[in-house]
């Protein structure tokens, strides 16, 4: 059981998704600041969209890397 939870600690899958949401919001937020504050209608609007991205593929992979191993640890329960 110890050797299992340090292997589930010390376990790097699942960050990539996440670093790639934060190198494409990150950038985007700049650049939606710059363009309001700098009254830049093309770089806000390229800021902005960057960053929804961001955020929408952020959802998407917390559903898909929480919810859906828990989802199937409770059909795999029903089942028993």
């Amino acid at each position: 059981m110890r050797e299992a939870l340090r292997r589930l600690h010390q376990d790097e899958r699942g960050h990539t998704p996440r670093l790639i949401t934060t190198v494409l919001g990150a950038p985007g937020s700049v650049a939606l600041t710059a363009g309001i504050v700098g009254g830049w209608d093309v770089v806000t609007i390229i800021g902005g969209a960057a960053l929804a991205v961001a955020l929408v593929f952020a959802g998407a992979v917390g559903h898909t890397q929480v919810e859906y191993p828990i989802l199937q640890r409770l059909d795999d329960l029903e089942k028993r």
